[in-house]
């Protein structure tokens, strides 16, 4: 897969509402616990997959929980190490994270560049995921670094109380790896990630009150993020 996405792929991510994907390009497969998963139908582009839900907590809530990579092996699919690498700065920071591969297939790791972008009116945000190199976290034997990875949550409030969460990614796995281990990581876990987000936050919204108040505070000014696809 090419390091530098086509033009489709590049606008689900930071499109412009004019150029947005519409609705019908996303093929639903599975629809189960709340959570709606499609993938995108283009077969001249690299997979795409979606999955959506809502959750009962506020947009800060939300983010907090996102931001805080430590703790991301608690809720991220099949992911068993999470740090970060560089404090954030701007709304940007770096972190390292390695995923229990599926069997046979060995285990996964990235270096991910997040940037955390939130509407001044504080009502929607987008937490943009991307594969970077970087000396900070070198190769480990054993462990495939994945060639390439791009992602986004895209939230918005929808109601007091009440975020929708839009997320979507697209990975190549690298080295040979077998269909039903690309099904698994295309279909499963997106589905498995949003649970896992949920729970996440609605099991720990105490915890994060600190965090979230200290988001929603530095919201002030903030770009605005594209407007999710209805």
């Amino acid at each position: 897969m090419p390091r530098l996405l086509g033009p489709v792929l590049l606008a689900l991510f930071v499109a412009a509402p004019s150029v947005a994907e519409p609705e019908e390009r996303w093929e639903p497969f599975r629809q189960k616990d709340g959570i709606r998963v499609s993938r995108l139908v283009d077969p001249a582009g690299p997979p795409v997959s979606r999955a959506e839900t809502e959750i009962e907590a506020g947009l800060f809530e939300v983010l907090a929980v996102l931001r805080d990579a430590p703790r991301r092996v608690e809720w991220l699919s099949r992911c068993v190490e999470s740090r970060n690498l560089t404090e954030p700065e701007g709304g940007v920071a770096l972190s390292y994270t390695r995923t229990r591969g599926v069997w046979p297939v060995a285990d996964r790791d990235s270096v991910v560049r997040s940037r955390v972008r939130i509407a001044p009116e504080g009502d929607a945000a987008v937490v943009e995921l991307e594969s970077v190199e970087s000396p900070l976290a070198p190769e480990v034997e054993g462990v495939v670094r994945l060639p390439h990875l791009r992602a986004a949550y895209r939230l918005r409030e929808v109601a007091p109380g009440r975020v929708r969460v839009d997320y979507r990614n697209s990975v190549d796995l690298g080295g040979r790896v077998p269909g039903f281990v690309q099904r698994f990581v295309r279909e499963d876990m997106p589905f498995e990630t949003v649970r896992g987000l949920r729970a996440q936050v609605e099991r720990t919204r105490s915890e994060y009150a600190a965090q979230a108040q200290s988001l929603r505070e530095g919201a002030s000014g903030a770009s605005a993020p594209p407007p999710l696809a209805r």
